[in-house]
């Protein structure tokens, strides 16, 4: 509950700011986007609580790391001789903004957030570009070049430009660092150390990155001409800047926030109501209860529509089938939390040797495979084993599923799997499935996990069906099956401006 109570007061100080900016300089501050409570998320600002001496050692050590590394860009774009200027960019009406997390993802059809969406509009003859973000080491033309033979392109965003665009880049985050060095102090302590912060964070990797992939998004646009830019919505600093950066051009482009999964407790950053410059026109939900929550924290400022969840799959089990233990492991993409629950299911593992177990790492973490699949070797149990199949054949196999905060366990409940939340004591909860108010599918320990399996054993196939239709019944009532004909009314009327 202490971190509760921290989360709340720092959120009460960024709004005290928000209302202040009216340069709107804290939208190019990643650090300033809080998307949620997360104790990974959460770490980065504990240093607003920390002794006077500690606070400003970090502040010092921040700035000396972020000023090296703006050098070391600098002088790479001395060298840098490419010149991607999208040229060869076909005119389309519909761009998709996503992500490329893994050479697995390599001139794959599918994307991995909107999946199949842009091959649904093809079919209906829309023209679709789709520019990337680049999360790997991968160079961005050879990502680029394995979609050269794709129906739809792909264009990736470069993480160093030419040698004045960089400079540009760093001068304006500069500016940004002294408009708030400089400001007024408070009486307040929280206030001013974040004051501070501000500052730092401006001219922090992050930051800057927001900035460089608005840039160049904006470039896109302006070669491509679309009506409509499709992204995913969270709240990130480079959504805000793309959306302002698009609406200055005013070619009538309709900006789309693709809310990709379920809200969860203590969300912030994507419901900040800014100025109409930095709000997308149209916020798309998965469901009703995100529809609800949208529209009272934006005050009904923009229209939240329901267009349901790409990734909700419509496939048809035999659910009497799924009896069998068989636990599949699903970490979030975050290092400490999947070691968390590696060691976790290697006790687990250990305690039940006649049950199954498989981890299914992470797509942002899939580098690291090798890695955890070492931890587990060590061990030298044959119950358990990181998983090379796919999601949906892991989904299929598995009768149960141990999560904590990664929202795939929706898409595994949908399929018939048993939720299992590993919850730490005096934790707050990063469960997707909060709302569900029976907490049963809740463990603090080995033990909780082992009396858990006993109880499934010990159940009828009726009673198992009836927990699974439980949990299905409540993942269909807050995530819809993906309804095409939305995004297509709105491209049509965007087409009509």
């Amino acid at each position: 509950m202490k971190n509760l109570i921290k989360f709340n007061k720092i959120i009460r100080v960024f709004s005290y700011y928000i209302k202040k900016d009216k340069n709107f300089y804290l939208t190019s501050i990643n650090w300033f986007q809080i998307l949620r409570y997360h104790p990974d998320l959460f770490l980065k600002y504990l240093v607003l609580y920390k002794s006077t001496f500690g606070f400003y050692r970090e502040v010092f050590i921040k700035i000396i790391k972020y000023t090296v590394l703006i050098l070391k860009k600098i002088i790479k774009s001395i060298f840098n001789i490419e010149k991607r200027n999208y040229n060869d960019a076909p005119n389309a009406e519909i761009v998709f903004i996503s992500h490329f997390l893994n050479k697995q993802h390599l001139g794959l059809d599918e994307d991995f957030h909107f999946r199949n969406t842009h091959n649904l509009l093809v079919k209906d003859n829309f023209k679709v570009n789709i520019f990337l973000h680049n999360h790997t080491a991968i160079a961005p033309h050879i990502i680029e070049k394995s979609w050269a033979n794709n129906s739809v392109r792909r264009y990736v965003y470069r993480d160093c430009l030419r040698f004045k665009e960089e400079l540009n880049i760093v001068i304006r985050g500069i500016k940004i660092l002294f408009h708030f060095l400089f400001k007024s102090s408070e009486d307040e302590i929280l206030k001013n150390r974040s004051r501070i912060m501000f500052a730092t964070e401006a001219i922090s990797p992050a930051s800057l990155d927001a900035e460089r992939f608005s840039r160049q998004l904006e470039k896109f646009i302006n070669i491509t001409n679309p009506k409509v830019v499709f992204f995913t919505f969270e709240g990130h600093s480079w959504e805000r800047l793309v959306i302002n950066k698009i609406k200055a051009l005013q070619k009538k482009i309709t900006c789309i926030g693709f809310v990709h999964t379920i809200t969860f407790a203590n969300q912030h950053a994507s419901f900040i109501n800014y100025e109409k410059e930095f709000m997308p026109d149209y916020v798309l939900v998965p469901g009703y209860q995100s529809k609800k929550i949208f529209e009272k924290k934006l005050l009904n400022s923009i229209p939240i529509d329901i267009v349901g969840s790409p990734k909700k799959k419509n496939k048809k089990i035999n659910l009497v089938k799924k009896e069998n233990l068989k636990i599949i492991i699903l970490p979030e993409g975050f290092l400490s939390e999947t070691k968390l629950l590696i060691n976790f299911a290697l006790d687990l593992a250990k305690k039940c040797p006649k049950i199954a177990f498989r981890i299914k790492i992470h797509p942002q973490l899939y580098s690291k495979q090798n890695y955890f699949k070492y931890i587990i070797n060590q061990k030298k149990m044959s119950n358990i084993q990181i998983s090379n199949n796919s999601f949906l054949d892991d989904i299929l196999w598995s009768s149960h599923a141990i999560y904590r905060g990664s929202t795939s366990i929706l898409e595994a409940i949908s399929l018939g799997v048993i939720p299992i939340y590993y919850h730490i004591k005096e934790e707050l909860i990063i469960d997707p499935l909060f709302l569900i108010k029976n907490k049963k599918h809740y463990v603090n320990s080995i033990h909780d996990s082992i009396n858990l399996f006993s109880l499934w054993k010990q159940m009828t196939s009726k009673q198992k069906l009836k927990d699974k239709m439980r949990y299905i019944n409540f993942t269909n009532s807050i995530v819809q099956p993906f309804n095409i004909r939305v995004l297509k009314k709105i491209i049509k009327e965007s087409a009509l401006d």
